[in-house]
């Protein structure tokens, strides 16, 4: 997964949710951002997609402890 930027102190997290979505699968979520979907929605998404995966990278770790928080 490539590093996501922030332009800003208050990113739109919905935006980012699905940046963070289309990265993981660009075939299944080539659509994600045409979708309407609220910030919970969007957490449930990238929550059932990563299901019991693991990860090692201290990147996705910190992001997934942020998405849960």
């Amino acid at each position: 997964m490539s590093c996501l930027r922030f332009g800003g102190q208050n990113p739109d997290v919905k935006k980012v949710l699905k940046d963070v979505l289309l990265e993981l699968d660009k075939e299944k979520f080539r659509d994600i951002h045409s979708l309407t979907r609220d910030v919970k929605q969007l957490i449930h998404l990238l929550l059932e997609f990563l299901g019991n995966k693991r990860y090692e990278s201290p990147t996705q770790c910190t992001l997934f402890r942020w998405l849960v928080s």
